[in-house]
């Protein structure tokens, strides 16, 4: 156990270095998409990597639809500013591995769906009437939204760690969310919006690496 806090505590310290990589390219080269892109990817290939080599050791249905869902975060990543409707794309399907896995459990409750409604509705209301952009990005917000607050949602059906991870996760969508709608791409605002969603990840990847691979006691 020790080694495994060990190789974590590595790989965050990487995961971190290479972000502060992508912030510094994304401010004073901003050029360098091709080169931000690929940073990108093994940021989010490290909690992918470390769940999947610890789902192997012990295969769980959680294990498996968590990594399949940061998989696709690691794609996502990538197309995000290269083809942004085929990121949402991508990054709904890993809400559905990620809602898969935390429902495999337990069983949703009644306060669940309740909640799923009460997100919807409320970031509904702020992307259609409050945010200033157009209305095809109205339509791929709310449409995205449905699944990212059902994540949120159904998150609760899972540990403490996934929920962690999930509420984290939902969060920095709707950080991302407002700063889209105020065309912010740089500064402050990004750099926490981006960090709380790799926050959000690493989280669940943990859940993986320290719980679910864990011995089971004879």
């Amino acid at each position: 156990m020790k080694a495994n806090k060990i190789v974590f505590a590595v790989a965050c310290l990487l995961a971190l270095a290479l972000f502060c990589a992508h912030e510094f390219l994304l401010n004073f080269y901003p050029e360098t998409l091709a080169a931000r892109n690929v940073i990108k990817f093994f940021i989010s290939g490290i909690p992918f990597c470390l769940s999947a080599a610890a789902w192997k050791s012990k295969k769980s249905a959680l294990g498996l639809y968590l990594t399949l869902g940061l998989l696709l975060c690691c794609v996502g990543d990538v197309f995000i500013n290269i083809v942004f409707v085929l990121s949402i794309a991508i990054f709904l399907v890993g809400h559905l591995f990620f809602i898969r896995g935390f429902v495999s459990c337990k069983r949703p409750r009644a306060f669940q769906f309740v909640l799923w409604a009460a997100l919807f509705l409320a970031i509904c209301a702020g992307v259609l009437f409050l945010a200033d952009i157009t209305l095809d990005k109205k339509i791929e917000g709310c449409v995205y939204s449905a699944f990212m607050c059902a994540m949120v949602a159904f998150s609760f059906c899972g540990p403490a760690l996934v929920c962690a991870g999930g509420i984290i996760f939902g969060f920095s969508d709707v950080l991302l969310m407002v700063n889209m709608a105020l065309g912010v791409e740089t500064g402050a605002p990004h750099v926490v919006a981006l960090g709380v969603y790799y926050v959000g990840v690493f989280l669940m990847a943990a859940h993986v690496y320290f719980v679910e691979a864990r011995p089971s006691a004879d």
